[in-house]
Order: C-alpha cells, then sequence, then structure tokens
C-alpha cells in the first residue's frame, strides 16, 4: 500500500468513482460500490435507532460520529475505505438507551494517518443475537 500512495499526485471524489492521478502512469477511475446494508427489518432501525451525519465534515483532525438508541444494545462503528476495507473499528460494547458519540482522529487501526480521500461510516447495532442493524453508509472526507 506504501508505493502505491507515493506515487499518487492527485485524487477526487465524486459520488460513484474515485480518480487517481498517478505519476507516470496516467488517470486511474476506481469505481465506488455501494456497501450492502444487512438491516433484518426497516422497522426495527426506524424506530430503535438513528445515526447523525459526523461533524465536522470535511475531516482536517477530528470528527465526531454521533448516534442515538432508544433501547438498549451493542453498538460497533466501522470505517471503511473507498475500497470497502476496513480501515478502524470501535467497539462501544453495550450501551444503554442516550445519545451518544465517537471521536476518529482520521487514523487507521494502527494508529498511522489515513490519506486524504472519501470514506466511510456504518454504525452496527445489536439489538439482540438475532437483530442486527446497520446504518447506510457515511461519507466522511478526509482533507489534510
Amino acid at each position: 500500500v506504501g508505493p502505491l500512495y507515493s506515487t499518487v499526485q492527485d485524487l477526487l471524489a465524486t459520488s460513484t468513482d474515485l480518480f487517481a492521478a498517478m505519476q507516470g502512469s496516467g488517470l486511474w477511475r476506481l469505481p465506488l460500490l455501494p456497501l450492502a446494508v444487512e438491516a433484518a427489518d426497516a422497522r426495527v432501525q426506524s424506530c430503535r435507532f438513528t445515526c447523525e451525519n459526523s461533524f465536522p465534515n470535511p475531516v482536517h483532525s477530528l470528527t465526531q460520529i454521533r448516534y442515538n438508541l432508544t433501547a438498549g444494545a451493542r453498538v460497533q462503528i466501522v470505517i471503511y475505505n473507498p475500497l470497502g476495507c476496513e480501515v478502524r473499528q470501535f467497539d462501544e460494547g453495550r450501551k444503554d438507551a442516550g445519545h451518544f458519540g465517537v471521536v476518529w482522529d482520521a487514523r487507521d487501526a494502527k494508529g498511522g494517518a489515513l490519506p486524504e480521500g472519501v470514506y466511510f461510516c456504518r454504525v452496527r447495532i445489536q439489538f439482540s443475537d438475532m437483530d442486527l442493524v446497520v446504518s447506510p453508509p457515511q461519507k466522511i472526507m478526509v482533507v489534510r
């Protein structure tokens, strides 16, 4: 992964594609694939939890990912790169009903600063063993 980032001259993201200008290799287009939603029941998502937009966005150093629960649940927040690879995960454990947030420092799981670009955040809520709800992906733009 390191050598690829060192040759990228410029990045541009649209809602459907990621364009990378590569030194000596021209322009590359990578289609952004939507991440699948794993909602067991749409009624559960609408009545038991909501996910707010991260703030601030675009992110220079820190952003807060906020969510609300109307019932107790296990919570996990996952950040993905444009290729759908997980770059960071926050296991919030079991939370009671209420308003919560996680601060993300635009770093990967090993503490390395992520390059500029579009990332996606999903909140996974598990109310019971069979009741898993995943939020639609939120776009978070990292700028340095």
